[in-house]
């Protein structure tokens, strides 16, 4: 396991998300967790575009597969994060957190709030559109745009 695929392991120990990427939703959640987790502050070096279900990078596909097939050999690496960066890690993780009233499961709550930051931030798409956009991209998701705005506002992302 590479340098940075080890910090993306770690990091996700971190904050408590499995490494599991047998399925769609595992996938998912593991992209936008990531890509949050960016955005507040804990820059683990990818970058993302646009893609079907919101902000997608390929280098991050590669690495989570790569680490989670190194998870099924008996090959343990001891390093750790740096005190100041895992803690880094853990305070942006705090966005991920998702308000009880809202009633989605994780990784679409996750895609929401990543869809609508990377709107915001990377397409400079003006609040006032937002719905607009995420209707017609993501309809499932249209309904809690006005949650998913208010949070990353509490958070200071957008």
């Amino acid at each position: 396991m590479d340098t940075k695929q080890l910090v993306l392991k770690r990091t996700l120990e971190a904050i408590k998300e499995k490494i599991s990427v047998d399925d769609l939703n595992d996938r998912l959640r593991l992209q936008k967790a990531i890509y949050l987790i960016q955005a507040a502050g804990a820059d683990l070096g990818y970058r993302y575009s646009w893609y079907l279900k919101g902000p997608y990078s390929t280098a991050l596909t590669q690495d989570y597969f790569a680490v989670a097939e190194e998870l099924k050999s008996a090959h343990f690496d001891e390093r750790t994060l740096g005190q100041a960066f895992e803690d880094k890690v853990v305070a942006a993780a705090r966005v991920l957190k998702k308000p009880q009233a809202v009633k989605l499961d994780t990784p679409f709550w996750y895609e929401l709030i990543a869809s609508i930051h990377y709107l915001m931030k990377e397409e400079r798409v003006k609040e006032s559109n937002v719905f607009a956009i995420m209707q017609k991209r993501k309809a499932h998701l249209a309904d809690f745009v006005s949650t998913g705005i208010q949070h990353l506002r509490k958070h200071n992302l957008i």
